[in-house]
């Protein structure tokens, strides 16, 4: 008797599990939100190089269009004024063997000057976004150049190149990591994606930090930072290092954009620190900045 009620009970208990299974197969439609796009601009120049500028139009998260030909406004009007000096930036591009396609910005004819106040204006359907940036920065010195197998950070662990350099005296210096090198036959990324555009070609690849770093608590003292690489590399392979003295409007952007990265790993944190309003007001997110180059450093990898 009591067996048999045992069975009775597990039975009903089945009974129930599957029919509340059953009853969590829903189908449910989300009619997606209406989005208002914005402008996107980046455009960050030094002395002695030719300015440039990237015109973007932003597309919802699962849009399809993701390419550099796709996301480009090839009809804004970009102006930059130095005094007065003015020059229209036009239409240009290079091919990007790492992702095989083109990368498209608008490109400048004269060479940014040293010590100078700089406009720029972007006209995109009616609208003009205004920034000024100055190309004061002071140039950093490199003390030393390391490597690392093994370095932690709020993303895991990684391999890193560590760059020694000692912060002058004043606060108000941002710095920000560049190596340039050309990588043999397969250009290969940090995540093992081979590019099929460059198998059997040497790729020259510049590597530009996405952190950024400033010397509030730490001014005039020695610091060290280090920088995952982007792609992988083989033992011998040269690169030069360089630190880039950058301006706060470009600190206080990849700064934002840093923290929304970190904000990912919160699932109630929205895309704040990038969709507020910045430098060229609303309408627009993106930064229009300046930067100083230190002289490279020769750095062989160990390993």
């Amino acid at each position: 008797m009591l067996n048999s009620e045992m069975k009775s009970i597990q039975l009903s208990l089945l009974l129930t599990c599957l029919a509340l299974l059953a009853g969590c197969d829903r189908v449910i439609t989300v009619a997606p939100v209406a989005y208002d796009g914005v402008v996107s601009i980046q455009s960050l120049i030094t002395p002695g190089q030719i300015a440039t500028a990237y015109v973007f139009r932003t597309v919802p998260y699962f849009d399809a269009s993701v390419s550099s030909n796709q996301l480009v406004i090839r009809t804004a009007t970009v102006i930059l004024i130095d005094g007065e000096n003015r020059e229209t930036l036009r239409l240009d591009s290079t091919f990007n063997a790492v992702r095989c396609e083109y990368d498209y910005y608008f490109k400048g004819q004269r060479l940014v000057r040293p010590g100078q106040a700089y406009t720029l204006t972007v006209q995109v359907n009616g609208q003009t976004f205004t920034a000024s940036a100055s190309t004061n920065q002071r140039k950093a010195t490199i003390d030393s150049i390391g490597y690392t197998s093994s370095y932690r950070d709020v993303y895991g662990e990684h391999e890193g190149v560590l760059v020694t350099f000692t912060d002058p005296v004043g606060v108000g210096d941002y710095y920000r990591y560049q190596m340039n090198r050309v990588i043999p036959d397969t250009v290969i990324r940090a995540e093992t994606v081979i590019s099929p555009c460059s198998i059997g070609k040497t790729t020259y690849v510049q590597e530009v930090g996405r952190s950024v770093y400033e010397d509030r608590n730490t001014d005039g003292t020695r610091q060290q930072i280090a920088v995952e690489p982007a792609f992988k590399h083989k033992r011998g392979q040269e690169a030069y290092i360089k630190l880039l003295t950058v301006d706060r409007n470009t600190f206080q952007f990849y700064d934002n954009l840093d923290r929304q990265k970190l904000a990912q790993f919160n699932p109630f944190v929205e895309p704040v620190y990038i969709s507020k309003p910045g430098q060229f007001g609303a309408g627009a997110i993106g930064v229009f900045g300046a930067y100083a180059i230190s002289d490279s450093v020769r750095f062989v990898y160990h390993e």
